[in-house]
């Protein structure tokens, strides 16, 4: 966000204790500017927005093409069900070999049995001994295998997820919405337009809620305290911009921060160096006050 004066305004600060002088201070009024720029590449389908309309924060002014991310994440959407009918049922799968485990082990135990009252020979019990460790370790290597099988999908069905909504997030941004309340100072786009992702819709300001700032000399500043009441109002005079703003039906700081736009592009069009330091003539009002009653003293002593 950046901050802009409108440099037509005289502004004057009186301070209720002050009876010597008429003014006290002069200043500028201030708002913060935004320009809003396009978040996605495509196709403006809608934008309503018109310089001097008042916007709310949040409000939506414009849409970008979104029917290709749209397919893009349906076609993510897809790609994961796919993946996930492909997860083994891990016990559905091993069921036949915990069966045919648990029947070896029935028989591993009948045969101990028998041993034990010597109705069986040795050799018997070993083969059904032997037959119980083939069928645990086959046991234990589908449910290896299953498992690594399931894992993997998975993961394929995370990163994809991911994927997908990141195209909604994509999908999102195509949505032109207003980032504070204010006026819209200046329209960069039109309806039907390519826009692409950085490139400037539109500038808005809130001109309801600015700040004046003031400048006072070095002498002043004993004499200020901080909540102290002061009294602003406007240079007066025939006021060019006021008349201009009703004829427009404008806020008067709209029509001179359109003015002093477009003389810093003209200024930028023939190529002419911009100043390192550009002052508001309202903002040295004291100054020239000072500079003028000098000027009546040397002809008038």
């Amino acid at each position: 966000m950046k901050k802009f004066a409108f440099i037509f305004l005289s502004v004057a600060l009186a301070a209720c204790s002050s009876g010597s002088s008429d003014y006290d201070a002069t200043g500028m009024f201030e708002a913060t500017e935004v320009i809003v720029s396009a978040e996605q590449n495509g196709r403006l389908l809608s934008f309503t927005v018109e310089e001097g309309d008042r916007l709310q924060a949040g409000s939506q002014v414009g849409l970008i093409d979104t029917v290709q991310l749209q397919l893009r994440a349906l076609q993510l959407g897809a790609t994961k069900d796919v993946y996930a009918t492909q997860r083994p049922d891990i016990e559905t799968q091993i069921a036949a070999t915990r069966q045919e485990l648990a029947k070896a082990e029935a028989e591993q135990r009948r045969y101990e049995a028998l041993v034990k009252d010597n109705a069986a020979n040795r050799k018997m019990l070993d083969d059904a001994v032997s037959n119980v460790r083939v069928l645990r370790r086959r046991l234990a290597a589908q449910q290896s295998s299953l498992g690594k099988s399931t894992s993997s999908l998975n993961s394929q069905m995370t990163a994809t997820e991911i994927q997908r909504r990141e195209v909604i997030d994509q999908l999102r941004k195509c949505h032109v919405v207003s980032p504070i309340g204010g006026t819209v100072l200046e329209k960069y786009a039109e309806q039907g337009e390519y826009a692409t992702t950085g490139k400037p819709l539109f500038k808005i300001a809130d001109v309801v809620d600015m700040k004046l700032r003031a400048y006072v000399t070095a002498a002043q500043l004993n004499s200020i305290k901080i909540g102290q009441k002061v009294r602003v109002y406007a240079d007066e005079g025939e006021d060019k911009i006021a008349k201009k703003a009703r004829l427009e039906q404008l806020e008067p700081m709209e029509v001179a921060h359109y003015y002093t736009e477009r003389y810093h592009r003209a200024m930028d069009a023939l190529n002419v160096e911009t100043p390192s330091i550009e002052p508001y003539a309202s903002g040295h009002i004291i100054e020239q006050i000072e500079f003028v009653k000098k000027i009546l003293a040397a002809r008038h002593p």
